[in-house]
């Protein structure tokens, strides 16, 4: 009789909190050539993605991003320097914030291209749409 050892697939949570502190780290280090702090690009990038929205939901967003660097003093100079428009309540990237936006996402795009050149499109695609089912159910079972 046979034994065959099977070795347990790593916790989700670990694989997926590795992986985040890995990209994460290069990504923090090529916004550092562009001297663009992590704070002010996770910002210009929520307005980029999520288009307009109020102050308030703006910072909660921000509050909860990966690495917990962008702050309401990142916004703040975004609107200082008119990367951000104010219109009343409503944030919004002006067309120098999004300029300045879209050079970044070019120049950190090389390093995504890399990342996944070599894996499957379809399993992209896959992994994708997981972690947002995934991200999804603990979201409701937390409001529950």
């Amino acid at each position: 009789m046979s034994t065959q050892t099977q070795t347990a697939p790593p916790p989700l949570g670990l694989t997926i909190a590795l992986c985040q502190q890995a990209l994460t780290r290069r990504l923090h280090e090529l916004l550092a050539e562009l001297d663009t702090p992590p704070a002010e690009f996770y910002a210009r990038q929520v307005l980029a993605i999520r288009g307009p929205m109020p102050r308030a939901a703006l910072d909660d967003v921000l509050a909860q991003s990966p690495s917990a660097a962008a702050t309401p003093e990142a916004v703040q100079r975004l609107i200082a320097t008119g990367d951000i428009a104010v219109d009343g309540d409503t944030l919004a990237l002006s067309d120098a914030g999004r300029a300045r936006h879209d050079h970044v996402t070019r120049f950190t795009g090389a390093f995504t291209r890399s990342v996944l050149e070599q894996v499957d499109p379809d399993d992209v695609a896959t992994t994708i749409r997981t972690l947002q089912a995934l991200t999804a159910r603990a979201d409701a079972l937390a409001a529950a």
